[in-house]
């Protein structure tokens, strides 16, 4: 077996920001926030049938 030296990190470990256009980064930030919103209004949405059907 050989030794290749210390582990490589990824350059998110290494505190290196992500790639990407500058410009696009509120553009996903917004995208990211809408299916997180859609996400918790389904959870709410699941919650409200399961205790309308009990």
């Amino acid at each position: 077996m050989t030794d290749d030296g210390p582990a490589k990190k990824h350059r998110h470990d290494l505190g290196q920001e992500d790639h990407g256009p500058v410009m696009a980064a509120r553009t996903t930030q917004g995208i990211q926030m809408l299916l997180g919103l859609w996400i918790a209004l389904t959870a709410v949405a699941l919650l409200w049938a399961m205790i309308d059907a009990g």
